[in-house]
C-alpha cells in the first residue's frame, strides 16, 4: 500500500521535460533545498520525461549512459531519471521526487531506481494507472508515495481503489497543450470529483485531487472550494 503523509502541500510541482542541462539540474537542486511555507510541508515535485513520438531523438550526451545497467537505451526516462538523481545531493529533500512513469514497460526499472536513490515515489500516467488496476503483482512499498493523473471518475475511481497519495484531475482550464474546447471549467472539475463520490463503496474514501491544467498558484482558494487539496502545475511553479 502506497504512503499517506499525514498533510499534502497545497501546491504540486512538475517539470518541464527533464534534460542533463545545468540550467534544469541547478533548479531541480534549489527545489529540493526549499522549506514549505509556515506548517506546510514542501511541494513534491514530478521529475517527468517523455521523449517526442513522432521524431527522432536527438545525440544522447556521454552524462546518459546509465552506470549501473550498461545495457539500458541511455535515451530511455530511466537512464536520463538515474542521470539525473546522481546529481542530486542526498538529502531529505530527495524524500520530495516522484518519477513520471507513463508506459507499464518502465514500471520495474523505475521501482528500483526509487529504492536505491531513497526518492519519494512514482507518478502514474492514466495508462499505467490501468494497468496497475489490473496487474495484482504489481506492489508499491509503503514508504512510496505514488500519485497518478486522471482524467475522469472513473479514473479517481480507479485511484481511490488502489489507495494512491494522490491524483491529479486535469485539464481545468486552458493552457498551451490543451485548447479550450478541451478543457472542465471549475463546474465540470468540481462535478467530476462528485461523480466519484458517488461511485464509491461503503467506508471507501476518495484519493486526494490536486487540480491541473491551466492552473496558477493564485487558483489555489477556487480549486480548494471545488474539492481538491491544492493546485499542480510546470509554468507557475517550476
Amino acid at each position: 500500500m502506497p504512503h499517506h503523509p499525514p498533510s499534502l502541500p497545497d501546491c504540486y510541482i512538475i517539470s518541464p521535460p527533464a534534460c542533463p542541462e545545468a540550467s534544469f539540474t541547478t533548479r531541480l537542486n534549489e527545489l529540493l533545498q526549499q522549506d514549505g511555507p509556515l506548517t506546510l510541508p514542501a511541494p513534491f515535485i514530478q521529475l517527468r520525461y517523455k521523449p517526442p513520438s513522432n521524431s527522432p531523438l536527438p545525440p544522447t550526451p556521454p552524462l546518459l549512459k546509465s552506470p549501473t545497467d550498461p545495457h539500458s537505451r541511455s535515451d530511455s526516462p530511466a537512464s536520463i531519471y538515474e542521470s539525473l538523481l546522481a546529481t542530486t545531493p542526498t538529502t531529505s529533500g530527495r524524500s520530495r521526487l516522484l518519477l513520471n512513469t507513463s508506459q507499464p514497460e518502465d514500471l520495474p526499472r523505475l521501482l528500483s531506481l526509487v529504492k536505491s536513490f531513497k526518492i519519494g515515489g512514482m507518478h502514474l500516467s492514466g495508462t499505467v494507472l490501468n494497468h496497475v488496476a489490473r496487474s495484482p503483482s504489481v506492489a508499491f512499498d509503503d514508504t512510496m508515495v505514488i500519485s497518478a493523473s486522471c482524467h475522469s471518475a472513473e479514473d479517481l475511481l480507479t485511484a481511490s481503489k488502489l489507495n494512491l497519495s494522490f491524483a491529479v484531475l486535469s485539464p481545468v482550464l486552458p493552457s498551451t497543450s490543451c485548447p479550450s474546447n478541451h478543457t472542465l471549467g471549475w463546474d465540470g472539475f468540481e462535478r467530476i470529483i462528485s461523480e466519484a463520490k458517488e461511485m464509491l463503496s461503503d467506508g471507501q474514501k476518495l484519493v486526494p485531487i490536486y487540480a491541473l491544467g491551466g492552473v496558477k498558484k493564485h487558483h489555489l482558494h477556487e480549486a480548494r472550494k471545488r474539492g481538491a487539496v491544492g493546485v499542480a502545475g510546470i509554468q507557475d511553479f517550476w
